[in-house]
């Protein structure tokens, strides 16, 4: 098993290791978006991207670990709460009818039901991580404008993040397409690789102010990175120690075979919240948070038999690592 000795949590807030080199913030954050791009072409959405699942290497390189809530459903229920709570997309805690627009999702012989985007709730994630890497903060403890003030002001005028954190208008405006409520209307994750590579400030202030622009051959060098050797990291095989525990903690939420036969029908139309997810902290900052379940009692995921035979197939087939996931 490889080791790692930190991860970018603790390098976030432990150790300060961002705040005063831009160059590698934009080295961390491609490798993440890397990571995640290679894992959605191939149909695997992660649900729980947040800092402590960034493990990192003596060089600063990232390996995204811990698939434990992941899925190869492209779709997922509004308010079926998967992930963290800092890191949780809104549809994912209270879909929003007034802001939002599901998508009305036929499977052969299944009723049509309202569904979120798994790609996108991921990308929501990497925006709350970009604000952590340049502010050494979380902008609110969750995304539910019933319970978090700061995230019920957003809601009525984005602007308030320039008022709570120290972000240039370069910086502001890739939020605000990243960290849109609508998941339908975010932009894309190439999209933010790009903007991220561009961009030359991430703050109004201090060393972040100013940060120089990639060129190609840098940019290609931080999504694709090499080994101690130079040479470009290569797929390794993925396996897990001790499948009994894997089978008790991933699952997969629908079949390859369902998603051919899935039709997108666009809707404006939404869910209504429904339990809770209990007790939050009430530390605003960054800080390791563990809410890792479903908002709903009647959780789609706990009614869909164990799928792992097909999880594992999946990954075999890709030979996947977390050396991989950087590639």
């Amino acid at each position: 098993m490889d080791y790692y000795p930190t991860d970018l949590f603790t390098s976030i807030v432990d150790n300060r290791h961002f705040i005063t080199n831009g160059l590698l913030i934009k080295k961390v954050f491609l490798q993440i978006c890397s990571a995640l791009n290679y894992c959605h072409e191939h149909g695997i959405y992660h649900c729980d991207v947040k800092p402590e699942n960034l493990l990192l290497d003596a060089d600063d390189n990232v390996f995204l670990c811990d698939f434990g809530l992941s899925t190869t459903s492209t779709y997922l229920k509004p308010n079926i709460c998967v992930g963290s709570s800092y890191y949780m997309p809104p549809e994912r805690i209270s879909f929003d009818n007034a802001k939002c627009s599901s998508s009305k999702i036929r499977v052969k012989g299944h009723k049509s039901k309202k569904m979120c985007s798994s790609c996108n709730g991921d990308l929501w994630s990497l925006g709350i991580i970009l604000i952590n890497l340049t502010c050494v903060r979380n902008p609110w403890l969750k995304a539910d404008k019933t319970e978090d003030n700061s995230y019920y002001y957003f809601t009525k005028d984005p602007t308030v993040l320039k008022q709570i954190l120290p972000l240039s208008d370069a910086l502001y405006s890739l939020l605000s397409q990243i960290l849109q409520v609508d998941p339908k209307k975010r932009i894309s994750l190439q999209d933010v690789m790009k903007e991220v590579s561009s961009i030359t400030s991430f703050t109004n202030k201090g060393p972040l102010s100013k940060v120089p622009p990639l060129s190609k051959s840098v940019y290609e060098e931080f999504s694709n990175p090499g080994d101690a050797t130079g040479k470009t990291m290569s797929p390794k095989q993925y396996t897990y120690m001790d499948n009994r525990r894997m089978d008790k903690n991933l699952y997969c939420t629908s079949s390859s075979d369902d998603d051919d036969r899935v039709q997108e029908e666009e809707e404006n139309d939404g869910g209504s919240r429904s339990g809770s997810l209990g007790t939050l902290d009430t530390d605003t900052g960054l800080h390791s948070s563990f809410t890792s379940t479903s908002c709903d009692s009647d959780n789609e995921s706990s009614k869909v038999p164990n799928k792992f035979s097909l999880f594992e197939k999946k990954f075999n087939e890709l030979h996947m690592s977390a050396t991989s996931l950087t590639n």
